[in-house]
């Protein structure tokens, strides 16, 4: 039975009915900590389940108490653009005072100067979102202010970041390859030429090492240098990091052709154009056009049709690790979204960290996490793989396993008199987000303290929907939102969902520890990062689901933009080294590259627990799990093709298809001939056999291009040699043949190595192939050689 908001009481009685668990009269329900109100309106009120006209100042007063000014002003500029208040002047004279504290106790300013510099820090933290206090009708009438610091807040904050001396240290430390890298970029940034490069190494090689020393030294030189990832987690561990979404105001949304949102005008323009050094880390995890968004923004700020305007870029990752996410997308659009297959791959300077420095605490572990990755570890024929014995945790049923799980990863719980929560460095993973709130829901319980429960207000955007759908709303949870119901406890370990205040390391992705809990803020203290110790205050705001996924109704849920995590999805973990690491497989993976990350979050083998739950009809398979290495294209050019080569790809063109025949061996095989260029130019004669033949003839079509991996490369007999190349390619069961995405494909000249009539001879008796320039001047009737083969004989002239 539904209700209309418009039926007043009515609606307001049917909601906490729903909510309200075993109530046993009306005056239960309209009971609320001891408190009795007259209407059931008022009731649900006082519950949260309605958005209060006066939240906004319920909140500023509740942090008011914390007597904390700074984090007073961050969070009425957060509230400012988050929240929408109807009137922003009033809140803004009933809690400044609160937000003057720390400057009203200095003798040395009259109360004009005090006004002015908490503006001031306003307006910088409201530029930092994209917004400015002239919007707010916050500033007196007659009231002289402008913020006459030409810094804006971000470029002070990047030109004070701290250069610690570990950091500066650490390009002595350097490794060979490494050394490599930080001379060949340093030699660009200061030579004020253009540079782009791709650090490529697993996990363990010291990319983050590498990152660190470039930016300790560009700015002890007094240069300002951007540090950027795809995630807010890999983000956290890199100095002034910020996620490169927030950074470069990159759309959420991404799609093909979309555009940064940074005018020129802007002192975010200035900042990026004025930056010596740009680094993307985990650049294989954001989806192509996010990348190609930031070259267009480059381009543009700089005037310039260089790539990436002509500046010094650095990406990095590793493409064993997982892929940009393309909801419900096919194998193919996954990898047609990643960076590898962009224009801009092939300009990049690849250079490459092998050195694995984790390998030298347990080696073994490290080529096992190697063979995960890269797709060479042994799988039968569903991609199953056998995991260490050490590593894996006994499965007798499911609580049991799951408690056993929870007490090796978080051991100071199985001491119930342990006050203290510390393990701020170990997590459990697992695949999906109902996963994690299984085991986030049994841990928070595990802390002492109460539960404070935080119901959102989710509201259907059409409000005539509002009725019909408010129940489902509530059980839904997509992926980048918060739960309905949140339950948490102070000392409990938090991730943020949004990026609130990146500039003071409220990003996407940032782990903070609950100080204290209030009914519409919540203290936290963030636990990584440069950031790490910092008490901040975070409220609740509007979120939407992603625009790409589908729900029954558009609505948004008011909540705070947090989940608990003790537990997170794989995904989630990708870019940060953990002490501990727990697994939990309820289900198997689903994606390239996350039985990697899951395994390689720890260092050793040692730091790593796997609970599989074993297949239904098989229950006794509690070690084997599925991996799925769909490694994007590393594009090879033919010459870099040579004999016994695996694990290849080429983008060719089809230049000549020849007809099955028979050769003139005892017994004959049937045989087909291809002749393929590469975008070099460079050619390969290419052959199949017998049964293979009907396979590829079907694929490979004159002047197409194709994606070709794995065929068989031998030397080439020298009568089928075609050019510099010195091998030729077999077709068998084993090649993939794969048609180029592009819709109308580019075709490749066709340059042809002509015989002279006067060579011919040579060719007599042979299956050697050529190409020749005439005349056709008869053509004689076609024979039939055999039901599979026809012949046509002709006489051609040349131009003599």
């Amino acid at each position: 039975m539904t209700a209309h908001p418009s039926e007043g009481e009515r609606y307001y009685l049917r909601l906490l009915l729903s909510k309200v668990r075993c109530p046993i009269s009306f005056d239960d329900l309209r009971t609320f900590n001891g408190v009795q109100v007259e209407t059931f309106q008022q009731a649900a009120l006082i519950r949260g389940l309605l958005q209060n006209d006066n939240s906004q100042e319920i909140c500023l007063q509740e942090a008011s108490l914390f007597h904390m000014p700074y984090e007073m002003r961050r969070l009425f500029a957060t509230l400012l653009v988050y929240s929408c208040p109807n009137d922003p002047k009033a809140l803004w004279q009933n809690f400044e005072s609160s937000m003057s504290e720390d400057f009203a106790k200095c003798s040395a300013m009259t109360s004009t100067q005090v006004k002015r510099n908490v503006l001031q820090q306003i307006d910088e933290f409201l530029q930092s979102m994209g917004k400015s206090i002239h919007s707010y009708n916050l500033i007196p009438i007659g009231f002289s202010y402008e913020n006459i610091d030409n810094e804006t807040r971000e470029l002070r904050a990047e030109r004070n970041i701290v250069i610690s001396d570990i950091d500066l240290n650490s390009i002595e430390l350097l490794n060979e390859k490494q050394k490599k890298a930080f001379v060949v970029i340093s030699e660009r940034i200061y030579s004020d030429r253009p540079g782009v490069f791709f650090i490529d190494g697993p996990g363990g090689t010291g990319k983050t090492f590498l990152y660190r020393a470039l930016l300790a030294d560009v700015r002890s030189k007094g240069y300002l240098a951007l540090a950027t990832a795809t995630s807010g987690i890999a983000a956290s561990i890199l100095p002034g990091g910020r996620t490169a979404h927030s950074r470069f105001k990159i759309p959420i949304d991404i799609f093909d052709g979309a555009t940064c949102r940074v005018s020129k005008q802007t002192s975010l323009a200035a900042m990026i154009k004025e930056a010596k050094l740009i680094i993307w880390d985990e650049a294989p995890m954001a989806k192509k056009a996010a990348i190609e968004a930031l070259d267009d923004l480059l381009r543009d700020l700089m005037n310039s049709e260089e790539i990436f305007g002509g500046k010094v870029v650095v990406l990095g990752g590793d493409f064993r690790q997982t892929l940009p996410v393309v909801r419900k997308g096919t194998k193919a659009e996954m990898i047609n979204a990643c960076l590898i297959n962009s224009p801009l791959w092939h300009k990049l300077e690849k250079l490459q960290l092998i050195e694995n420095m984790r390998a030298k605490l347990d080696p073994s572990f490290t080529q096992f996490l190697l063979r995960i990755g890269g797709g060479t570890q042994e799988t039968n024929e569903n991609d199953i793989v056998k995991l260490p014995s050490s590593i894996i945790v006994n499965y007798n049923n499911e609580t049991d396993a799951i408690e056993k799980l929870i007490n090796i990863a978080y051991p100071e719980f199985k001491d119930p008199s342990n006050k203290l929560y510390c393990s701020q460095n170990r997590a459990i993973l697992t695949t999906k987000n109902n996963f994690v709130d299984e085991i986030n829901d049994q841990l928070i319980k595990k802390i002492p303290g109460d539960l404070t429960e935080y119901l959102s207000y989710d509201e259907t955007l059409n409000e005539n929907h509002q009725s019909e759908y408010i129940d489902l709303l509530n059980t839904l949870t997509p992926s980048n939102l918060p739960p309905h119901r949140l339950l948490l406890k102070s000392n409990a370990p938090i991730i943020l969902l949004r990026n609130l205040d990146p500039a003071e390391g409220l990003c996407n992705g940032t782990r903070l520890i609950i100080k204290s809990l209030s009914k519409n803020v919540i203290c936290a203290k963030i636990a990584v990062g440069d950031f790490c110790g910092k008490e901040v205050f975070i409220h609740r705001i509007s979120l939407q689901p992603p625009s790409d996924e589908q729900y029954p109704v558009p609505y948004k849920r008011t909540q705070f933009p947090i989940r608990l995590c003790f537990a997170m999805t794989i995904n989630k973990a990708q870019g940060q080294t953990l002490d501990f690491v727990g697994i939990y497989l309820k289900e198997p993976v689903f994606s390239h590259g996350q039985l990697y990350v899951a395994l390689s979050r720890a260092k050793t083998a040692s730091a790593v627990k796997v609970l599989i739950r074993p297949a239904y009809f098989d229950e006794s398979c509690t070690d084997h799990t599925k991996n799925i290495p769909i490694m994007p294209r590393h594009i090879s050019s033919v010459l870099n093709i040579q004999k016994g080569a695996e694990k290849w790809t080429v983008l060719a063109q089809v230049v000549h298809r020849g007809h099955s025949q028979l050769t003139r061996e005892v017994p004959p095989r049937r045989i087909m001939r291809f002749l393929l260029t590469d975008t070099e130019g460079t050619k390969v004669s290419v052959v199949t056999y017998e049964q293979h033949i009907k396979t590829f003839s079907k694929f490979l079509q004159p002047y197409q291009r194709y994606y070709v991996s794995n065929a068989i490369v031998v030397p080439a007999d020298p009568t089928y040699r075609v050019g510099t190349y010195e091998c030729s390619w077999i077709l068998n069961y084993k090649t993939l043949i794969e048609n180029y995405a592009e819709p109308v494909p580019p075709m490749l000249p066709c340059i042809f190595e002509l015989t002279n009539f006067s060579d011919l001879h040579k060719y007599a008796d042979s299956d050697n192939l050529c190409n020749i320039r005439g005349f056709v001047i008869h053509a004689f009737p076609i024979k039939q050689l055999d039901p599979d083969s026809i012949s046509r004989d002709i006489i051609i002239v040349n131009e003599e």
